[in-house]
């Protein structure tokens, strides 16, 4: 909830960069528990965790909301949480024969790197990489738009001018 607070007064002008680069915070507890840390350490940095899930959640489905369509935006919302979840059952299932295998430390922190070096992979490709927020993007790339300076003089429009039925 405190990373969602936060969200609302923040607008990066590329919010995917920003979203991106948060989920590197999100591994840093399972570091702390493979270290077999104390549990205030641990929970201080769950909770920065927690404040970067938060942020990235609000950033990432903001700029979907703005970026795709009203009506395909429930399936790419759909497809993303199949991509988000389809390997989390065969994730459950291998983590505990390799913790038996290897220890419960190296398989925590192997699951911490591999998080770390996945994190950035989206920032790869460019035009994601390059999407930034609609309003201050549109601001600058589009002029300001005034009242119609044919309704406001009363003369006809051109559409009116060419339409019979408006005569």
């Amino acid at each position: 909830m405190t990373g969602s607070t936060v969200a609302i007064h923040i607008r990066p002008k590329h919010p995917v960069r920003v979203a991106s680069l948060l989920i590197l915070g999100f591994p840093l507890p399972l570091f702390l528990f493979a270290a077999r840390s104390p549990a205030i350490a641990i929970a201080v940095l769950a909770f920065l965790a927690g404040v970067c899930i938060d942020l990235h959640d609000v950033l990432f489905d903001t700029v979907l909301q703005k970026h795709v369509p009203p009506e395909a935006l429930a399936r790419v919302i759909s497809y993303e949480a199949v991509g988000s979840m389809a390997f989390v059952p065969a994730g459950a299932a291998i983590a505990g024969p390799v913790s038996a295998a290897v220890g419960i430390g190296p398989c925590l922190t192997a699951a911490g790197v591999l998080i770390l070096l996945a994190a950035p992979a989206a920032l790869l490709v460019r035009p994601v990489r390059q999407i930034s927020d609609c309003k201050a993007a549109t601001a600058a790339a589009s002029p300001a738009v005034g009242p119609d300076p044919a309704a406001s003089t009363g003369s006809a429009t051109s559409t009116e001018a060419n339409d019979p039925t408006q005569r």
